[in-house]
């Protein structure tokens, strides 16, 4: 029985070659793409998920700020014997010179880690010991990668490099694989901790003030987080009560899982940039759209072939075949078919991996069929999507009767205008139309948002000119030594100004820092308390960067000057957090920080945005001092010839060290990859899925005309023109594209306002989107419908009828 079914089914699919392969190519697009998405938001949610232990593995938060006090890992084990473990990493700050030999690198993905690392997070080494490896001081486990560059072919284990420009020298005492992409850092030196306490005596000194260290905890099995949460208020009166009364301000610690990190945390300070969970949505929500638009494919595409299979029918019932082996027999097809676009899609997804890579920079998409849960569920997804989409042609193919479909044939099947069981079949068919065209039109209006808001993003003034501004990353020698190189630039007449600081615009990860600070004003009676984000610059700071000076001035004179010392400037959001009014009025004021330093305000800038749009301005005090960042503004149109005389100065002045630098309006970009890479696959899953709603579209068209061919015929022989026709069929389906808009409109800004939600500055969504959106579906619509409209005008109406 199922050899003779399998028969007819290859026998029909060879007579209807065209159909069939409409059919195919469009389920295995579809299938394609679904694939390639379902990858991306399955490698987006895998993020540290590979942890034996992920589900104990909490990050401990303090505030706002992804870092910590290093006290406070020690005291929460020592505190609560819920803790079974504990971690501490300290990213280094900036970039660290490694040497080997007489190679000289820039290293800027280094950590100080606990020896419990490797019970902490699944990193398995390819050489050494991961109990003992990260034990004793002034050893160092390194990448694969990293060993390559370092040590080419030679054993790296137990060499010696020499690191922080000569202030250490680290054994290598282990040999990481190249960490995982799904980790929410990334790391190719990992420090021994150990290290930190002999080379910096304060780190044995217990501190609550000072937030470098990312501190994680592991649970015992069983117990609750939310129970240890609860505890923590007391944790802080115990440990922090006095000082936080003298230091004032917030002061809470809370607990995040580390599987939430990639995609639901945003604080200050986090390791790299994490995306949110709402493009996570939008995605997986895409993927499914684009399968519902296929299945609603295949069943228009076939129910507008009944035609050519109606006397099948009729003849098989007469030979004895039930409704139910009918419908059998037609599933089997569907699911067939179903098989035969999955091998196509599989086929595709590897050819295009690549791109997709590149487009998302997920790592190896193609490489998803090592993977055993794949090869269960994609047949079981073939499976689903042929009964999907053939249940209703089978339905309907199998319920004809066998006298009509021997005797009346095409009209049987296509049936005239005002039949009950007519009406029922149109009406489902238009349904399906707009439940694809609302899709579409979602799909659209949701390309169209995200791109407006990158390009918001992307064009926002942020307080400061962008352009024009390299950064130049160095150490703590060069920092001290760049003045007399400074000068140097300065006398070039393609360099404006330059200047150093702790932090830049569109600085990701540890590259730069930002302080926590709490400050009131000295004049203040009841010395009420502020917390204040905090950078340290030299002269030249604002000037180079372009910021915007209210009232006062900015810093001035040589780096090694005393006078500014004693001397910090505010923004404007600062300004208002401490009570003035105006500008003017905050200039020779003083303001009291909780770590003991009293000083003078000498001006008021603007507010600008040191961090990522998606983070509100925050209130900012500027300090003045040395940072291990250089920022440089070149005159525009001589890029190429300063940059070279900037490198050659610090050839002069720094030999020993290479010359690296980045544009910041690049650096900015970067803060935004995320957004960029979504909008990019959001536009072409878009794109596609609009093209297979109009296949959907032509289907319905083309069925529709072909039962109405009689109408027509009839209309042209009396002189109706081919406009006339065309209003006749088009008024039918722009009130179907109505109805879809009325659909996907509320619903499109409902979503999209949520992702929106995730930035604190944002585009307000107009109706223009909306009605552009209703507008290409429309034209569409007409496009589609004029073709066969035309088609079938230009036809002789004699032999229409004849054929009728």
């Amino acid at each position: 029985m199922l050899n003779n079914d399998l028969v007819i089914a290859l026998r029909h699919f060879s007579r209807n070659k065209g159909y069939t392969l409409v059919n195919v190519l469009g389920l295995a697009v579809g299938m394609a793409c679904a694939i390639l998405i379902f990858l991306y938001v399955g490698h987006e949610l895998s993020y540290d998920r590979y942890h034996e232990q992920a589900d104990r593995i909490y990050r401990v938060v303090f505030n706002d700020n992804a870092k910590t006090p290093r006290s406070v890992g020690p005291a929460l084990q020592a505190d609560f014997p819920e803790v079974q473990d504990l971690l501490r990493l300290h990213p280094t700050t900036g970039t660290w010179v490694m040497k080997y030999e007489d190679r000289i690198y820039y290293e800027r993905a280094v950590y100080w880690a606990g020896s419990s690392l490797f019970d902490f997070f699944a990193l398995p080494l390819v050489q050494g010991d991961p109990e003992s490896a990260l034990e004793a001081p002034y050893t160092v486990v390194i990448s694969e990668d990293t060993a390559r560059k370092y040590f080419g072919d030679k054993d790296p284990m137990g060499k010696t490099i020499v690191a922080d420009n000569g202030f250490m020298l680290l054994t290598v005492t282990g040999i990481l694989e190249n960490m995982p992409a799904n980790t929410h850092f990334q790391a190719d030196f990992f420090i021994s901790l150990a290290s930190g306490y002999e080379e910096y005596g304060r780190w044995s000194r217990e501190n609550w003030d000072s937030f470098f260290f990312y501190t994680y905890i592991m649970l015992e099995p069983g117990v609750s987080p939310a129970e240890l949460a609860a505890k923590l208020p007391g944790f802080v009166d115990r440990h922090v009560g006095e000082q936080l009364q003298r230091r004032g301000g917030r002061y809470e610690f809370s607990l995040q899982p580390v599987t939430n990190i990639h995609l639901y945390s945003h604080l200050e300070n986090e390791p790299g940039i994490n995306t949110d969970i709402s493009y996570v949505y939008i995605l997986a929500a895409m993927g499914l759209f684009i399968l519902v638009i296929v299945c609603i494919n295949y069943v228009n595409l076939t129910t507008a072939q009944f035609v050519h299979r109606f006397r099948e029918i009729g003849m098989r019932k007469v030979l004895g075949a039930s409704r139910l082996h009918l419908v059998r027999q037609y599933l089997g097809e569907s699911v067939l078919l179903a098989f035969a676009a999955l091998l196509i899609a599989l086929l595709a997804v590897w050819l295009v991996s690549p791109w997709f890579d590149a487009l998302t920079g997920m790592p190896a998409s193609a490489g998803f069929m090592g993977n055993a849960v794949w090869w269960v569920a994609l047949p079981a997804a073939a499976v689903f999507i042929g009964l999907l989409s053939g249940g209703y042609p089978a339905i309907r193919l199998s319920a004809f009767g066998t006298v009509p479909g021997l005797k009346e044939g095409r009209s049987a099947c296509l049936g005239r205008p005002g039949r009950p069981h007519e009406t029922d079949r149109a009406l489902s068919r238009k349904v399906l139309v707009v439940v694809q065209f609302a899709i579409s039109i979602a799909l659209i209006i949701g390309t169209g948002v995200l791109f407006s808001q990158i390009s918001y993003i992307q064009n926002k003034h942020l307080g400061f000119d962008r352009e024009q501004v390299i950064a130049i990353p160095s150490i703590a020698e060069v920092a001290y030594q760049y003045q007399p190189w400074k000068d140097e630039l300065l006398r070039h007449s393609g360099v404006v100004d330059a200047s150093q600081g702790v932090y830049l615009p569109g600085l990701e990860g540890n590259i730069g820092w930002v302080t926590s600070e709490t400050a009131w004003r000295v004049d203040d009676p009841n010395q009420v308390k502020h917390d204040l984000q905090g950078i340290i610059v030299a002269a030249g700071y604002a000037e180079t960067l372009g910021l915007e000076l209210l009232a006062g001035r900015s810093f001035s004179g040589p780096l090694d000057s005393k006078a500014e010392s004693d001397k910090i400037l505010l923004n404007e959001s600062a300004l208002r957090v401490l009570g003035w009014d105006t500008p003017e009025e905050a200039l020779g004021e003083q303001v009291q920080f909780g770590i003991g330093m009293t000083q003078t305000v000498i001006g008021v800038v603007r507010d600008f945005h040191l961090r990522s749009l998606h983070l509100p301005i925050e209130p900012l005090v500027i300090l003045y001092g040395r940072g291990q960042l250089m920022v440089v503004r070149i005159q525009p149109g001589e890029t190429t010839r300063t940059l070279d005389l900037i490198e050659q100065a610090w050839a002069r002045y720094f030999p020993d060290f290479p010359f690296t630098f980045s544009f910041i309006n690049e650096d900015i970009d970067r803060l935004y990859r995320a957004e960029e890479r979504i909008g990019y696959v959001f536009a072409v899953f878009a794109v596609v899925g609009v093209l297979l709603a109009c296949m959907g579209l032509f289907a319905l068209v083309s069925y529709t005309v072909e039962r109405r061919v009689r109408e027509i015929g009839i209309r042209k022989a009396l002189g109706a023109s081919s406009r006339r026709m065309l209003v006749l069929l088009s008024a039918e389906f722009a009130a179907l594209v109505l109805l879809a808009n009325a659909i996907a409109w509320p619903a499109a800004r409902l979503f999209m306002n949520r992702w929106l939600e995730s930035f604190a500055y944002r585009i307000e969504m107009g109706w223009g989107i909306f009605f552009a959106s209703g507008g290409i579906a429309l034209l569409i619509t007409m496009i589609t419908i004029g073709y066969h409209v035309i088609r079938t005008a230009l036809a002789n109406p004699a032999e229409v009828l004849r054929g009728e």
